[in-house]
């Protein structure tokens, strides 16, 4: 058991040593760490890159279960196919329906490239746009 003044003692050691090794990591990183003043086309954190992956990141825990069965491969393209729907302003439900409707009236062997995301013509009567 140790004396009840030490813990005041270490707490304040150890926010000396954490302090420390902050400014260690801002020096030794500095270069990067202000890059974005040289160029505006930086911004000065990457919060749309992490909310972007965020529902990937959430999600990977409620999908461990997905790859016993295989479903993981089919769980990837599902994945990949939605990411490309919103990637090119589709709402992605709406896509993946009138997608797997136009799939099943068409023959096998035909041309499907006019199905894909980024091929999907605004004159034609599709999933909607999203909004924003």
């Amino acid at each position: 058991m140790q004396p009840a003044g030490i813990d005041p003692v270490l707490e304040g050691e150890h926010l000396r040593v954490c302090f420390g090794q902050a400014v260690g990591y801002a020096r030794n990183q500095w270069p990067s760490l202000v890059r974005y003043l040289d160029d505006a086309r930086f911004a000065i954190d990457n919060g749309a890159a992490e909310r972007a992956v965020r529902p990937i990141a959430v999600g990977r825990a409620n999908w461990l279960h997905i790859g016993g069965d295989g479903g993981l491969g089919t769980a990837s393209v599902l994945l990949s196919v939605c990411a490309s729907a919103q990637r090119n302003r589709l709402d992605p439900w709406a896509y993946l329906t009138q997608l797997l409707s136009e799939l099943a009236a068409r023959a096998p062997g035909s041309d499907f490239s006019d199905l894909l995301p980024d091929s999907w013509g605004r004159p034609r009567a599709g999933p909607t746009s999203m909004a924003g």
